[in-house]
């Protein structure tokens, strides 16, 4: 089911190379990638199941629960445009133990 609710920032190295690099990697990449379910931009957050509400993953961490998360970032392009595909999947614990959300998208931008 896609809900089309969720934030996302990505910072990309400007000299970071083609490839597809594992959250594990972010640091010493220089790669940053923040996904939240919080309704800060006036987003249609309602049809997003409550438990995953207030949700903030940065990296593979996320912040103030004990949920799991792994992401991964794909450069497919990086001379004067960055261009690829990010994905970052939480599973739930608690009161979200036996739920996936599935943060997924693609990215295009102008280096100018």
């Amino acid at each position: 089911m896609a809900w089309n609710a969720a934030s996302v920032a990505i910072g990309v190295n400007p000299s970071l190379g083609v490839g597809t690099y594992p959250c594990s990697e972010y640091p010493a990449r220089g790669l940053t990638f923040h996904g939240d379910v919080i309704d800060q931009s006036g987003n249609d957050f309602s049809k997003v199941p409550t438990a995953w509400h207030g949700l903030v993953v940065v990296g593979c961490k996320p912040y103030m629960a004990s949920d799991t998360a792994t992401s991964w970032i794909r450069v497919d392009r990086a001379d004067t445009r960055v261009v690829g595909a990010f994905e970052m999947t939480i599973t739930g614990a608690e009161t979200r133990a036996g739920h996936t959300l599935v943060i997924r998208g693609d990215f295009d931008v102008d280096r100018g």
